[in-house]
């Protein structure tokens, strides 16, 4: 999901890890009027711009957030289009263009000092399964790996706006309960893999995998492989492969951006978690790598407890707006 305030990905909440918080201390408030989240300070935006309420079939978005999409989409589709392996690959970036253009007609339509945009629901979501398509077909035939990364771009553009949506579905007072359960279990060594599997099989939604390594785990990339199919968004952090330097660790890397799997890389990584959408997580010792699944002593935690599930889900999306943001620097 993604906030309402800002974009960033926010786990569970409509809102991020930071506007949470400052929705719980009364900083941040959701409007009565037009449902909107907004800083009490600055007043509601969308009512108080000269728009007036939001109709039933809009969405408020910040200049600042559409701009950003549009800004990426611009670059995927300018770079691309520069290099273009096949007419196939110039045609799709053309695509991704029109939507960039299409945006900034939609932001400059509101010059300074308009905060706020509106947009149909049905716009976004019509943009995103376009994103979508275009990136799923790019991956299936892209060999370089400038457009693997530019389609893997464009893919989480899709994501965003879908997840953008999906945060006006959500009340903030159906977040989960803060009461502790007893929902955990404890795994090590030769259970470990089996516990991820199983997890991994029970995903409808996303899949979230932090692991400094990844090599040599054919049976889970096999796993893996039939949950995207079904569109689950899997998204892995792992540490960067050593530049200059081929290795099992680079080569699955490659493997796994090659095959349309989201891959970002977090330098001094060593969280180790699999978060499976909003109903379990495990947390333990383990990297995905053969003497971690087959030989060395290994332990961790598996719960369901739905504060914990949340709270590990918005500190995955932090780090991998991160990494993100530093490959942009």
């Amino acid at each position: 999901m993604v906030c309402q305030v800002c974009g960033r990905g926010s786990g569970y909440y409509p809102l991020c890890m930071e506007h949470h918080q400052m929705f719980k201390k009364g900083e941040v408030i959701r409007c009565p009027k037009c449902k909107t989240y907004c800083f009490k300070s600055e007043g509601c935006p969308t009512c108080g711009s000269s728009h007036g309420e939001t109709k039933d079939s809009e969405v408020a978005i910040r200049v600042t957030l559409l701009e950003k999409w549009g800004k990426r989409l611009y670059g995927h589709g300018m770079k691309g289009i520069g290099n273009p392996p096949t007419d196939w690959d110039n045609e799709r970036y053309e695509n991704v263009l029109e939507i960039s253009s299409e945006m900034k007609d939609i932001w400059d339509s509101k010059p300074p000092p308009a905060t706020i945009v509106y947009v149909e629901s049905e716009g976004l979501l019509q943009w995103s399964d376009i994103l979508w398509n275009i990136a799923e077909k790019g991956l299936e035939h892209a060999d370089e790996s400038y457009d693997i990364e530019r389609y893997l771009g464009i893919q989480e553009i899709s994501e965003d706006l879908e997840g953008f949506i999906e945060s006006y579905k959500m009340e903030i007072e159906s977040e989960p309960s803060l009461t502790v359960s007893h929902d955990i279990r404890f795994v090590a060594d030769r259970d470990i893999p089996d516990a991820w599997t199983q997890m991994i099989k029970t995903a409808e939604d996303r899949i979230y995998i932090a692991s400094p390594w990844i090599y040599g785990v054919d049976q889970f990339f096999t796993v893996l492989s039939e949950a995207k199919e079904k569109r689950i968004i899997v998204k892995i952090l792992v540490r960067p492969p050593e530049a200059g330097k081929e290795s099992e660790h680079k080569m699955t890397v490659r493997r796994l951006n090659q095959s349309g799997f989201h891959v970002e890389a977090y330098e001094k990584l060593h969280a180790k978690m699999i978060v499976v959408d909003d109903k379990e997580v495990y947390i333990g010792s383990a990297n995905m790598i053969p003497t971690s699944v087959h030989e060395n002593p290994e332990v961790g935690i598996c719960t369901i407890e739905k504060s914990t599930v949340s709270e590990a889900m918005l500190y995955f999306e932090d780090k991998w707006e991160e990494a993100i943001a530093r490959k942009w620097e």
